[in-house]
């Protein structure tokens, strides 16, 4: 028979277990904050009542389009698109087919997004305003030299996220071909603009990078340095000089490694020549 401290204490576990099951969804659920949402993997891209950035205005989106479609384009964008819906299709051509990232948000999250879009849209004549002031300071750019040596990592960032040029080229920084897993950023800014850069650098969230840069954040000298860099890239034709280069770099290192192998063989002929004895 069992003594009434093990009947005592089997029910207590029964009770830790039942109220996990029941706790950690409702915490799960609580955790959720579409403001910070919003301003960690949203606003890089786009405002609520501030005008066009990187993408479209959201003030008053959730009245335009439907909502079902909203919630499915949140969810997967580049499914939306290449699945042959024609109002993704056409949002993608217009705003210089740069791809939403997928943010990874569940339907009760894409609906509390969706539903602080709303409330702030109510006010989007005040953000506007406010908006507006914040994209003229958004015009000014930092260093550029600081940004060139940020992105070959000759200067390492702050926070100690991974070097530019890792994963990216741009104009041959630093003088050595960068990495292939991202696109080649020469003319980043011409896609993005001042305001746009500022915002994508400073609120990573495409899913290639959050991972590597979570906690590890750009300051916004950095961000400032970093944009510079990428509008002298883009006034300048470091595209085509950079394969110039490596063209001029690989004929000369032809044309010295034939002529070492002339001595080579030159050396070698005269000892075949050389009479029998």
């Amino acid at each position: 028979m069992m003594h009434n401290s093990e009947y005592f204490l089997k029910g207590r576990v029964g009770i830790f277990i039942l109220a996990f099951i029941v706790m950690v969804p409702l915490t799960h659920l609580h955790a959720f904050n579409a403001e910070a949402e919003f301003k960690t993997k949203c606003a890089a891209c786009h405002t609520i009542g501030g005008g066009d950035r990187v993408g479209p205005d959201l003030s008053g989106v959730v009245g335009k389009r439907d909502r079902a479609w909203l919630l499915s384009f949140i969810k997967n964008p580049m499914g939306m698109i290449t699945g042959g819906d024609k109002v993704a299709a056409e949002l993608f051509k217009k705003y210089n087919n740069i791809p939403m990232p997928t943010l990874g948000l569940t339907d009760s999250q894409t609906e509390s997004l969706l539903n602080y879009i709303g409330t702030k849209s109510t006010s989007a004549a005040s953000a506007s305003t406010t908006s507006a002031a914040a994209a003229t300071v958004d015009q000014s750019t930092g260093d550029a030299s600081l940004g060139r040596a940020l992105f070959a990592g000759t200067t390492g960032l702050k926070n100690g996220g991974p070097q530019c040029l890792s994963c990216h080229q741009a104009g041959g920084a630093g003088g050595i071909v960068g990495g292939a897993l991202g696109p080649d950023l020469t003319k980043v800014f011409s896609r993005y603009g001042v305001a746009g850069l500022k915002g994508v650098l400073g609120s990573i969230a495409f899913p290639t990078m959050a991972g590597p840069y979570k906690g590890k954040e750009l300051t916004s000298e950095e961000v400032s340095g970093l944009v510079a860099f990428f509008k002298e890239m883009n006034q300048s034709d470091h595209s085509a000089m950079s394969i110039i280069s490596f063209v001029i770099y690989g004929i000369v290192g032809l044309v010295i490694a034939l002529f070492f192998i002339n001595l080579l063989w030159a050396s070698r002929r005269v000892e075949t020549k050389r009479p029998l004895r």
